[in-house]
C-alpha cells in the first residue's frame, strides 16, 4: 500500500496544522487528547538567494546553507498540531518563540 508522506504528516483526520492559535481555550478546544506538546524550531532549505540582502538574512549558520524557519508544536504522537509561519534563517528559536508568543498561549 503507496501512502506518500504528506499522508502521514497530516495524520488520519487529513488536516494541516493550525497556523493561528489566539488562546490555550482555542487549542484545547481543536486539540481535547493533547495533554503535553513539544514546542521545536524547524529549518527547511531554500535555494540560494540572488539578492545579497535576502541571502544574508536566509543564511543559517548552523546548517551551513539557506533555510526558512517555522516553530512546530509536536504531540507525543509525532503529530504536528501547530505550524508558525516561515521566517528567516538566520532567526533564532528562542527570537522566534518570544515574538510568536507561542508558548504564552499555549501556558496553562
Amino acid at each position: 500500500d503507496y501512502n506518500p508522506f504528506w499522508k502521514l504528516a497530516l495524520g488520519k483526520k487529513m488536516v494541516l496544522p493550525e497556523r493561528k492559535l489566539k488562546d490555550i481555550d482555542q487549542f484545547l478546544q481543536q486539540f481535547p487528547d493533547v495533554e503535553e506538546v513539544i514546542i521545536d524550531g524547524v529549518e527547511r532549505p531554500i535555494q540560494r538567494p540572488i539578492d545579497s540582502e535576502t541571502k544574508r538574512l536566509n543564511y543559517s549558520g548552523k546548517k551551513k546553507r539557506h533555510t526558512r524557519k517555522h516553530l512546530a508544536v509536536i504531540a507525543r504522537t509525532k503529530r504536528v498540531l501547530v505550524l508558525t509561519q516561515a521566517r528567516e534563517g538566520k532567526v533564532h528559536d528562542k527570537r522566534l518563540l518570544d515574538e510568536t508568543e507561542l508558548a504564552h498561549r499555549l501556558a496553562s
